[in-house]
């Protein structure tokens, strides 16, 4: 299960920009490149490295739990306009996607990407 494509960047070209315009926040399981944003819808990738695992069924499996556990937390919560890319390391391999949910979830409301979702949201 993919990101949502209303969440999704566009284009490569896109992504790329942020890398030199965004800021760095390395968590336990993964590094977040973040760029807040005025107004806007937001938009999310996750992307793993060779670096990670030369095997693309480990990355795979890797970008499906950090999709599925983004949609859960989508669910219960409202993203502020603000650009994420998230670079999941080593340890994130062996984490389940409930282990993972919840350190995004941690981060996200840390750095105030995320806000409870109200009934008219």
């Amino acid at each position: 299960m993919a990101i949502p494509k209303k969440l999704a960047f566009s284009t490569k070209k896109e992504i790329n920009q942020l890398f030199k315009q965004a800021s760095k926040k390395p968590c336990s399981l993964f590094l977040l490149v973040f760029k807040k944003k005025l107004t806007g819808k937001p938009q999310i990738a996750v992307l793993v490295g060779k670096k990670i695992s030369q095997k693309a069924t480990v990355r795979n499996r890797l970008k499906r739990k950090f999709s599925q556990a983004l949609l859960e937390i989508e669910k219960n919560f409202v993203f502020k306009p603000v650009d994420l890319v998230f670079l999941p390391n080593q340890q994130a391999i062996s984490k389940t996607k409930q282990e993972l949910k919840k350190e995004l979830e941690k981060v996200l409301k840390k750095e105030g990407f995320i806000n409870v979702k109200t009934n008219n949201s």
